[in-house]
């Protein structure tokens, strides 16, 4: 996919196809002998192949999902005290990037002045602590529109104007910064893409000429880079959602996907979220529709730049800290690696606006919530793994229950999360070939585990992360 091209040619990593080669020899190919003839180096060069039962006897859906576990959060600009007390956070949840807003109206608050103070500190402190920086190329500024005067959040009139700033960003940040998200849902018209007078839906018409203007302007300064369509809120709630949105788009501009390397999407539920990731009663739609509905739409990778939800009203932070956990897992099983949780720390507000209890941490990032907790314990069981999707129908689970199934690069491990949104089973899985020994880094309090090592414990809404050892 165009998004493995680039993060390849960004960082050199390696991609993990000897794993899936060492899969194929051990099974076989379960297919066409002649799918051997693809596998990299000799036979006797791979590593030791994961665990037979481990891997399901399929294909990795996703290499190393661990390396897009993602805050959206814009580090501080101004607060050199709390920007490292931020940075320390990140790294101490094991998260692996950040999307960080490149605000417009801060770099070219005049048409002819230029000042990247404020944005080099946030770019130089998060690339700086190793973590991949996704540049959220952020809204308008006041002298590019004729219809305000002091709102950011306009768009421009001339779309060649934030052409011309996103090809500056791209050219300034290039060698560390090789993903370009182009506005923040720009179907949310009265917040993102504002009109005088104010109308509730964006423009995709116009967002779709602006995003052509700045893939263009990228790709001539950065051939390599990746330009993401701007995450859209996907459902229909008094705004067009992704698909009608980004529909429109297409129709509006034949370039519109062709110039896009991928499509970010925000997969939060019905606003303010109150259930969870697989709820699909009245308006909800399940994560995993949303997924099929923008890939039939699109044909491009996903990134999932901002989801969450806040630990308020009927949601608390016990819940919040399940619905991320599941949330990651069904993403990763669909084969997106970047799942980026809005955010990192509350707002001073939390305690009356959902809005500013979406943290994985309190207001001032010294204090974890049980959602920062689980965010470091799944970071920390699928470091080094790749997924092999959807489980629960292999390990033979109850109808309700769902699982994801990971397997390290190595073989040396292989990771279950299990749940079950809606009741509470007893669930008994037993050993992978190879595999010995259960151990949990999260739920499955009442964990047992029998002779020949069968796993037994209650599945709920809280999720278990189980962790077997393989190939000893």
């Amino acid at each position: 996919m165009i998004s493995e091209r680039v993060r390849q040619q960004a960082f050199g990593k390696r991609l993990r196809t000897v794993a899936l080669a060492a899969t194929g020899l051990a099974l076989a190919c379960a297919g066409d002998p002649a799918n051997t003839a693809d596998a990299p180096g000799d036979p006797a060069e791979l590593e030791p192949p994961a665990p037979q039962a481990a891997d399901l006897g399929r294909a990795p859906v996703l290499d190393d999902p661990a390396d897009g576990l993602c805050i959206a959060r814009t580090i501080s600009r101004s607060d050199e005290d709390r920007r490292q007390r931020q940075i320390a956070a990140l790294t101490s949840l094991g998260a692996a990037v950040v999307r960080q807003e490149i605000k417009w109206h801060l770099v070219q608050p005049e048409p002819d002045v230029w000042d990247w103070t404020s944005e080099d500190a946030t770019v130089d402190a998060v690339t700086g602590a190793g973590l991949e920086l996704i540049g959220l190329l952020a809204y308008g500024t006041p002298w590019a529109s004729s219809a305000t005067e002091s709102d950011s959040f306009f768009p421009p009139d001339d779309p060649a104007d934030y052409a011309a700033f996103a090809a500056a960003a791209a050219e300034r940040y290039g060698d560390r910064v090789r993903r370009w998200e182009i506005w923040n849902e720009p179907n949310s018209g009265f917040r993102f893409w504002k009109k005088d007078p104010i109308e509730l839906a964006g423009n995709a018409a116009e967002y779709a000429e602006l995003f052509v203007a700045a893939a263009k302007a990228i790709h001539a300064v950065d051939p390599s880079a990746e330009v993401m369509v701007g995450g859209t809120f996907f459902h229909e709630q008094v705004i067009p959602g992704a698909i009608n949105f980004l529909s429109d788009a297409k129709a509006a501009n034949p370039e519109f996907a062709d110039v896009a390397d991928a499509v970010a999407f925000h997969p939060y539920m019905l606003y303010a979220p109150r259930v969870g990731p697989e709820e699909s009663e009245g308006d909800e739609v399940p994560v995993w529709q949303m997924m099929s509905e923008l890939r039939e739409l699109m044909d491009l990778p996903l990134v999932a730049t901002e989801f969450g939800w806040p630990s308020y009203g009927s949601v608390d932070e016990g819940a919040q800290a399940d619905y991320l956990v599941r949330q990651m897992a069904l993403l990763h099983a669909d084969g997106v690696r970047d799942a980026c949780w809005f955010t990192l720390g509350d707002g001073r507000l939390a305690d009356e606006n959902p809005e500013h209890a979406f943290g994985l941490y309190r207001n001032d990032e010294t204090e974890r919530k049980p959602a920062g907790n689980s965010f470091a314990a799944l970071a920390e069981a699928l470091a080094g793994t790749a997924c092999y999707g959807r489980a629960e129908d292999a390990l033979g689970l109850p109808d309700g229950a769902l699982a994801v199934r990971y397997v390290a690069i190595d073989g040396k491990r292989a990771v279950t999360v299990v749940w079950a949104p809606k009741m509470e089973v007893e669930i008994t899985i037993p050993n992978s070939a190879g595999c010995e020994g259960w151990s949990t880094t999260l739920g499955a309090e009442d964990l047992e585990v029998s002779t020949p090592g069968a796993a037994t414990f209650t599945a709920s809404g809280h999720p278990a992360i189980l962790v077997e050892s393989c190939g000893s």
